[in-house]
């Protein structure tokens, strides 16, 4: 009788293999949820970053507009530039807003190649070289203009010759605000 009872025994199944079962189900479940969590993080980095990079791309933009702007018309004053985002869904109103600031001569000196220039000595001749200082801010943001979504500065120097002696660009020297605008 004890060789039977020991056999019975045996052959029951006593609820081990649900267990394990539910044990290996609760680590992939738990192995699913982070992966879903990291997959989500990482589409918001990219987001983010392609928003910041478009911000980049928007101050860059009125850097040239800026330079266009002072080498075409003789303007070198400060502007600002508001640019629409036509890759936003519709109703979001999302715009770029980008202040240039005043090109801030910082060298000037005689054009020593230049064969425009046939006023005889160096000292006197019309044309220069001259090198600007030029900052862009750009910010990304709704159009209630409320809060910066992104904002990117970019700052460059612009060397320019032959170049006549544009009288208006030494205006920002008399402005402390415009010398703010500037950044390095």
């Amino acid at each position: 009788m004890t060789a039977r009872c020991s056999q019975s025994r045996l052959g029951r199944p006593r609820g081990g293999a649900y267990i394990a079962t539910l044990l290996a189900l609760a680590v992939l479940t738990a192995l699913g949820l982070s992966v879903l969590q990291s997959t989500q993080i990482e589409t918001r980095i990219g987001a983010n970053e392609r928003t910041v990079q478009r911000a980049l791309f928007a101050a860059d933009a009125g850097l040239a507009a800026a330079t266009a702007r002072a080498l075409g018309s003789g303007d070198y004053a400060s502007a600002v530039l508001t640019l629409a985002d036509l890759d936003s869904p519709p109703g979001l109103g999302l715009r770029h807003v980008v202040e240039s600031s005043a090109f801030y001569p910082i060298h000037d000196s005689s054009c020593d190649l230049c064969d425009v220039d046939a006023a005889g000595s160096y000292s006197e001749s019309v044309y220069r070289r001259y090198r600007f200082a030029i900052t862009a801010t750009a910010r990304r943001g709704h159009d209630s203009g409320t809060a910066s979504i992104a904002r990117k500065t970019v700052t460059t120097l612009l060397d320019v010759q032959p170049w006549a002696v544009p009288t208006d660009a030494y205006r920002p020297l008399a402005h402390p605000d415009e010398l703010k605008k500037i950044r390095f």
